[in-house]
């Protein structure tokens, strides 16, 4: 058993942590001498992450990790009796997760976690607050040295696409720190302007302090703290850079440039869909509609004539091509295809020249 590794574990613990020989009967602060002889102790302070920690519930639990093809934790605790265990992790760099911190370190660290949760099969309502002690007898403990990574190393072993949008209720771990925060700055935004014009922070404080508290409905809700520590980064960094002159006018023109962005590229998309429903009617044979256009293409009838007016025209006088232009100006979409009608000016397939 690697001495260095409990030292570590035993470093980093809070200062008074939380702990319990039995969770039945609820946890307490203590100080960390006596917290190191509990059976249950909390692993990481409340300002930074340290360890990820995963809670896998089934027989051989502690070989998880290398069933997996995952790196070697650091130390796993194994319940003697059933054989459920706790695997860890240990951070080479704790990431800050109070309003002192950034988010996208928070960020990033989440996504590994999920990813890893869903590789090890472990628990993902467990809120990886208190943890099997290493330090206990009552476990069955296992180290490995050297096992300290950095996020990317982790991150290497794992398809962070397994760390996906989840409905909120599902969201957990410190996932829902990053959730929290998304929907809360979202919310600011919209909300800044209107509580500069009376010009108290204390009342926006209070407000983005309220809209965070009605937020937190995990699951597994967050702590009070960290709920109030995400909703004063959020209070204090949007307060100081919206809502009031030069500012929120840089704001407003960035907001509408990616409005514009976005809307261009669904149009485009838009357009390829039609024009790919446009040549698909046509070399199945079939007669090209709007309607039928609309339905494979996966867009209404109205969103057809809006767009592509122009194209409905050149059906009309036997245009041939099939062809995708850049927009213009009018808001037609640009999109120009030959052989598409309106319902009730179908043109049968063949009708036109090849």
């Amino acid at each position: 058993m690697s001495s260095a590794q409990l030292d570590l574990f035993a470093a980093r613990m809070p200062h008074r942590p939380y702990c319990t020989d039995d969770l039945g009967y609820g946890i307490r602060i203590r100080d960390k001498v006596s917290a190191l002889r509990k059976r249950y102790v909390q692993v990481n302070p409340p300002a930074t992450v340290g360890y990820l920690v995963f809670d896998v519930d089934r027989e051989g639990a502690a070989f998880a990790w290398d069933d997996r093809n995952l790196l070697p934790p650091s130390w796993t605790a194994t319940n003697p009796e059933n054989g459920h265990a706790h695997i860890a992790y240990a951070v080479r760099t704790p990431v800050v997760r109070t309003d002192a911190g950034r988010q996208k370190p928070l960020a990033f660290l989440a996504a590994v976690q999920d990813a890893m949760t869903v590789h090890l099969d472990a628990d993902p309502g467990y809120a990886m607050f208190v943890t099997k002690n290493p330090l206990s007898p009552a476990w069955r403990v296992v180290t490995y040295n050297g096992a300290v990574y950095d996020l990317e190393q982790l991150a290497e072993c794992v398809d962070l696409t397994l760390a996906r949008k989840k409905p909120r209720l599902l969201v957990s771990g410190l996932g829902r720190n990053c959730d929290l925060f998304d929907n809360l700055r979202h919310r600011a935004y919209r909300e800044v302007i209107a509580f500069r014009e009376g010009g108290c922070y204390q009342t926006w404080w209070r407000f983005i302090l309220d809209t965070a508290r009605k937020l937190n409905t995990y699951a597994q809700p967050l702590p009070t703290s960290e709920v109030q520590a995400t909703a004063r980064s959020v209070a204090k960094w949007v307060w100081r850079r919206f809502g009031q002159g030069a500012a929120v006018d840089r704001f407003i023109d960035r907001q509408k440039a990616r409005q514009r962005r976005s809307a261009a590229a669904r149009r485009g998309q838009t357009s390829a869909r039609v024009v790919a429903a446009v040549e698909g009617l046509r070399r199945a044979g079939k007669r090209v509609t709007v309607s039928a256009v609309a339905r494979i293409a996966g867009v209404s009838r109205p969103t057809i004539y809006r767009r592509h007016r122009s194209l409905l025209s050149a059906v009309l006088v036997g245009t041939e091509s099939v062809s995708l232009a850049k927009s213009d100006n009018s808001g037609s979409g640009g999109a120009l295809l030959a052989g598409v009608s309106g319902d009730g000016v179908g043109l049968p397939a063949g009708s036109l020249p090849s």
